[in-house]
């Protein structure tokens, strides 16, 4: 299941970072840059059907909507930076619809320090320093232009049609009209680029900004179902048991809600 992660999409000057062992998630998308420093150990990432190693001083820098994975194969230590594309906005619309060949780079550890200690708050600051950062990967690096452009075209029109329906009435059908595409190419391209198909991603999307929201709002269980398209409570236990292994209310108990996400992977 690929899960797209709303609410490091639809926010600007986002910026989000931390100090974990263990780099283990599942395949997911934003609208978002990504940044995996790793201290020690081995991480394997897996961005587009290319697999990547990571060991001891490696890093890698992954581009909005690339579809990416991590699977940690020997014990780690990593620094993680999620950042919304309004902090190098020049940089995202040079390399929107590029690749890169190899984004493993190896960044001085006072670059991580910096990322460390970074205040979104403090805007002039925050975008020197991540200016900084794309510098240095752009320096180490080659880009391609994406051959498979029209499949992150469709990509990006899904997710964005999604993003606005999701709490509603979203529909294969719908996303067909508003593409202008036959249902039955929809579906084929939708399954091709997603490698899913779209009721279960539509239902695991809900499910997973449903556990962004019981994490860190007050919101009643009732009321964050319905905002996230259920039309009852018990549709909405029904699939986030299936897909969690858990009830909401148990889910909530054992992430108490902060500032800031706790429970991204």
């Amino acid at each position: 299941m690929i899960e797209y992660e709303l609410h490091r999409s639809n926010s600007n000057n986002y910026y989000y970072c931390r100090v974990e062992q263990d780099l283990q998630h599942h395949t997911h998308v934003q609208n978002s840059f990504e940044f995996v420093y790793v201290f020690e150990g081995e991480i394997n990432v897996y961005i587009g059907g290319q697999s990547y190693t990571l060991v001891d001083g490696d890093a890698i820098f992954i581009l909005p909507h690339q579809i990416h994975s991590y699977m940690t194969t020997k014990k780690s230590s990593y620094f993680l930076a999620i950042f919304s594309p309004s902090f190098v906005y020049d940089y995202y619309i040079v390399t929107n619809g590029k690749i890169v060949s190899n984004p493993v780079f190896r960044p001085e550890q006072q670059i991580i320090t910096a990322l460390q200690a970074l205040n979104p708050a403090d805007i002039y600051k925050t975008k020197s320093c991540l200016y900084n950062l794309v510098h240095i990967f752009d320096q180490t690096v080659t880009y391609q232009e994406n051959t498979n452009a029209s499949d992150d075209k469709f990509l990006k029109k899904s997710l964005n049609y999604i993003e606005r329906n999701f709490m509603h009435d979203a529909s294969l059908d719908g996303l067909a009209k508003e593409l202008s595409y036959d249902y039955n190419y929809t579906s084929n391209m939708f399954n091709k680029v997603f490698a899913i198909n779209f009721l279960h991603f539509i239902n695991g999307y809900r499910i997973s900004h449903s556990k962004y929201l019981l994490a860190n709002t007050s919101d009643t269980i009732s009321t964050i179902g319905t905002a996230c398209g259920y039309d009852s409570i018990r549709s909405f236990n029904r699939n986030f048991i299936k897909l969690v292994g858990t009830t909401p209310t148990e889910y909530r108990k054992g992430n108490k809600p902060s500032l800031e996400e706790n429970n991204f992977f």
